[in-house]
């Protein structure tokens, strides 16, 4: 566009036959300087624009690629420039016509080349306005979009964590279970209880496939494949999840007493599936770390309380381990998914040896919401 006005400038001094003439150079050279600065900087080049056609009216060699180059720099100021540049830009530009229609000797001709200069600049500068706008609207959409992409795979890798979690928590709880009690069986002399222990078995061993089941579905995100499919469609609930623990804990020969106290009405599903877990993998710590026999005994209580919820599991520990040092943890990574779960709906926990013989894990202030 610059290079078809340049040529079009060039020919209309030609045109004129004063090419030659040294304020039709000087006007001319003035002209191509700003157009070398346009490139660098619009600013720059609008000032210097300027500069050439005050020179021009002054040298009395004003002619229409002056006009023109003024109207080119008002819609490329209402492009790319700041406010204040624009304005003081077609305001001074406005002023230049005015000045520029002065010179003529017709006063009819004064009002058309200033009539048809505001026309042309207002348009020029409305042209640029609207490429920019348009230009914004874009880049924001794009910005926009970007955010929504991000917010997205951080709630994917969110949702992921919270996945591992599930299938740590499932896992380590479910085959644990299985485990003591396919040990319960072979260690067992009554061919009563070994078969009741190895039905146990057969249930547990359906419920781990269940529960990994539900996993997989939501990892492939077809939740609405068949009833229960999601963990999202079969709510795990406090009631359910009190009642289960307690019979596998006492499967196992451990006494169990649970309460449950409080309204839970309003509690929403997230909230409840992380109640859920949290007795879950206390209950798998229990099972791996706590006594056998007939010291072996636990608590779990779920409670209601105007701070919020809160979980306390109390279990006993076997005779030689009446210490914290003396619990032969294999990792922490029970502990670690409890107090990231507890975290995520504002709570605290509390967990280690409370009287000698005795663990208690305590969770807090869980918001219910």
């Amino acid at each position: 566009m610059s290079a078809a006005w340049l040529a079009a400038s060039i020919m209309a001094v030609w045109a004129s036959g004063d090419v030659l003439a040294p304020r039709s150079l000087l006007s001319i050279s003035l002209l191509l300087v700003a157009l070398s600065v346009l490139w660098l900087s619009v600013s720059a080049a609008a000032v210097v624009g300027l500069a050439a056609g005050v020179f021009s009216v002054v040298m009395g060699s004003a002619a229409l690629e002056q006009a023109m180059f003024l109207v080119l720099m008002a819609g490329i100021c209402a492009y790319f420039s700041r406010p204040p540049v624009r304005w003081v830009f077609l305001a001074a530009a406005g002023v230049w016509s005015a000045w520029y229609a002065s010179h003529l000797h017709e006063v009819s001709a004064q009002i058309f080349v200033f009539g048809s200069m505001i026309v042309l600049l207002l348009g020029a500068y409305a042209l640029g306005t609207g490429a920019r706008r348009l230009r914004e609207k874009q880049e924001q959409d794009r910005r926009e979009l970007e955010a929504a992409e991000r917010r997205h795979r951080e709630s994917l890798a969110a949702e992921r964590r919270s996945l591992a979690r599930d299938l740590h928590d499932v896992v380590a709880h479910d085959i644990t279970v299985i485990a003591m009690q396919a040990e319960m069986a072979r260690l067992g002399q009554d061919d009563a209880l070994i078969r009741r222990t190895m039905r146990r078995v057969g249930e547990s061993s359906r419920a781990t496939l269940e529960d990994l089941g539900r996993i997989v579905t939501v990892l492939s995100g077809d939740d609405t494949g068949h009833e229960g499919g999601s963990e999202r469609g079969h709510r795990l609930t406090v009631v359910d999840g009190l009642e289960k623990f307690r019979l596998e804990l006492e499967s196992l020969g451990i006494r169990t007493r649970t309460l449950l106290s409080g309204s839970w009405e309003g509690v929403s599903p997230a909230v409840e599936r992380s109640v859920y877990r949290i007795l879950q993998e206390c209950c798998t710590n229990v099972i791996k770390y706590g006594a056998r026999g007939a010291d072996a005994a636990c608590t779990l209580s779920a409670e209601m309380t105007a701070e919020g919820i809160e979980l306390c599991v109390t279990n006993s520990l076997p005779a030689q381990q009446r210490d914290e040092r003396d619990i032969p943890f294999s990792s922490e990574e029970g502990l670690r998914n409890i107090r990231k779960r507890a975290s995520e709906f504002g709570g605290r926990v509390e967990a280690g040896v409370t009287s000698p013989g005795t663990w208690k894990t305590r969770v807090s202030n869980l918001g219910r919401t």
